[in-house]
């Protein structure tokens, strides 16, 4: 697998994703989207997996792959559920560029910019939380956590400041 296509991969399975094995034996890796379907399906037609997708009535596309050890290694280093997510340790030691790759494909799933200079993310997992803040220092923003209760559980923002000089 290359390995920005699957840094990109794993930024949308972060954001959009859960694990899902609903029938015995089935080990399903979804991927849920309205906005950005073009972004998700054109990175995923470059993995060697077979990929369903379908769209429900309420317009939310899902991308749905039946791989065992796909789902076993995120299972095992990401996470099955919002509340779990968290990025791989070996993957805050990326590159400059890989982490951005990483970066733009979170902001493109739970992410939003206010502003060039201004993005918030947003995560119920405060592993999640704390990890988006150290890629988004070490691609050299400014980023503070916010934590607040929401219908009985905690909810992180992420408030990142961008500079001038790092919005592309």
């Amino acid at each position: 697998i290359n390995a920005s296509v699957f840094i990109e991969f794993l930024g949308y399975f972060i954001s959009e994703g859960h694990l899902s094995s609903s029938q015995p034996g089935q080990h399903s890796v979804v991927i849920s989207q309205k906005k950005y379907v073009t972004e998700i399906r054109d990175c995923l037609a470059k993995l060697p997996f077979n990929i369903y997708e379908f769209t429900n009535n309420d317009q939310i596309t899902k991308f749905v792959i039946t791989n065992k050890p796909l789902f076993i290694w995120l299972s095992e280093h990401v996470g099955r559920k919002a509340r779990d997510k968290k990025i791989p340790d070996f993957m805050k030691s990326l590159s400059w560029s890989q982490l951005k790759s990483l970066f733009d494909a979170l902001m493109l799933g739970d992410g939003t910019y206010m502003s060039a200079t201004f993005c918030r993310y947003f995560s119920s997992s405060k592993g999640l939380a704390d990890d988006v803040q150290e890629i988004s220092l070490k691609l050299g923003c400014k980023a503070e956590i916010r934590k607040s209760l929401k219908r009985g559980k905690y909810e992180y923002r992420i408030d990142i400041k961008i500079p001038n000089s790092k919005k592309n």
